[in-house]
């Protein structure tokens, strides 16, 4: 898998599925400080906040309701990570840093870092394990 097939995976899925493939696969930001909860339960509640028809900020290009959570990077739809990456969003382009990091990479940024790398085999692992749980 490549970065274009995993942003788009991330891109499409519910913000609650994918908090739930964080928490039992780990590799999300920790919380930078009590204000903030987990990543997981972050991610829900923005979810909530979509589905109840919040008329937050939404990206221009994923169509998720911008969000700020301190990290290193962008893990999800709608995330902005950095002072200047809320700033991009809410007065620039209207892009999360999600999409806006995606959209401005350079090519040899396609190849998975480890950590993504990971990410995508727990879930392959994980959604293995389930296809065979239902066959039973």
């Amino acid at each position: 898998m490549d970065m274009e097939d995993l942003y788009e995976r991330r891109r499409e899925i519910n913000l609650d599925e994918l908090g739930a493939m964080y928490a039992v696969n780990g590799g999300y930001p920790e919380p930078p400080d009590s204000r903030y909860p987990l990543f997981p339960t972050a991610l829900g509640q923005v979810e909530h906040s979509e589905s109840s028809g919040d008329t937050a900020k939404r990206c221009y290009n994923c169509g998720h309701i911008g969000y700020d959570y301190p990290a290193d990077k962008a893990y999800a739809p709608g995330h902005c990570y950095s002072p200047d990456g809320v700033v991009e969003f809410t007065r620039l382009s209207g892009l999360c840093e999600f999409c806006f990091d995606h959209l401005m990479r350079e090519p040899e940024e396609d190849e998975l870092d480890e950590a993504d790398q990971d990410q995508v085999d727990k879930t392959a692992e994980r959604q293995q394990r389930l296809a065979e749980d239902e066959e039973l």
